[in-house]
């Protein structure tokens, strides 16, 4: 006499666990924040060159393009328990204008840290001049 015993693992019938979808706020500001405000300067390594970004609470100068007034849209963004702003004309017809996302964090210059405003994650706006290398942190890189 043969026993045959079948045995059946349980299964959950339960849906796969979709991801969370992370909530997004989104405020338009009038004036920039004050912890922007100044004179900030990026070197670009490959044109070997500087960049500077002069924030006024108004106005915003990228070396000779300039926003200000009216034609200045700020926004404040709150995702995932981060704050980073996106600035940009009314008047540009470009699909990205408003594409860049800046914050405010520390970066790493010749061992020491600095206020900066980071953009995209890897470039960096200092407020001084410097040709030395910069390292944006994992911890500011959102």
């Amino acid at each position: 006499m043969l026993s045959l015993t079948i045995s059946f693992g349980t299964m959950n019938a339960l849906p796969a666990q979709a991801k969370k979808t992370p909530k997004i706020k989104i405020v338009r500001l009038h004036k920039m924040p004050k912890s922007f405000w100044g004179t900030w300067h990026y070197y670009d390594q490959y044109r070997h060159q500087f960049a500077n970004l002069r924030v006024a609470p108004t106005a915003v100068q990228e070396n000779q393009n300039r926003i200000s007034g009216k034609n200045l849209v700020i926004q404040k963004i709150k995702m995932a328990g981060h704050v980073q702003y996106s600035f940009f004309s009314k008047k540009q017809t470009d699909d990205c204008a408003g594409f860049a996302l800046y914050h405010k964090g520390k970066v790493r210059v010749n061992g020491h840290y600095h206020q900066a405003i980071i953009l995209a994650r890897q470039a960096a706006f200092l407020p001084f001049k410097t040709k030395a290398r910069v390292t944006v942190p994992k911890a500011e890189q959102y």
